[in-house]
C-alpha cells in the first residue's frame, strides 16, 4: 500500500525578501499583505523578530476560477452591448 505525499506547500517568504523583489514601497507591500491575509489568500507566521508569509494555493486557485467566470460574464455583456450599438447604427 502506498501512502500519498502531503500536498505541496507554497514557499515561505519574509517581508524583507518580498520587498527586495518587488518594485513598490514597503508601505504598499504591508498594505497588500494585510489585505491578502484578511481575504484568506495569504497566511503569516511570526518567527522570532520576523514575519513569514505563504500564499494559500487552493484559495488562490478558487479565486482564479471565480475571476475567470466573472470575466466570461462581462465579456458576454460587452458582446451584447456591441451588438446593440451596431443595430442602432444601422438604424
Amino acid at each position: 500500500m502506498t501512502q500519498e505525499a502531503p500536498p505541496a506547500r507554497s514557499p515561505v517568504a519574509t517581508f524583507a525578501a518580498l520587498a527586495g523583489r518587488l518594485p513598490v514601497t514597503w508601505q504598499a507591500i504591508t498594505k497588500h499583505l494585510a489585505l491578502l491575509e484578511a481575504a484568506g489568500l495569504v497566511e503569516s507566521q511570526k518567527v522570532g523578530r520576523e514575519r513569514r508569509y505563504r500564499a494559500l494555493g487552493a484559495e488562490l486557485t478558487a479565486l482564479g476560477r471565480r475571476l475567470v467566470r466573472i470575466g466570461g460574464a462581462w465579456e458576454a455583456r460587452l458582446v451584447r452591448i456591441a451588438s446593440i450599438a451596431e443595430d442602432l447604427e444601422r438604424g
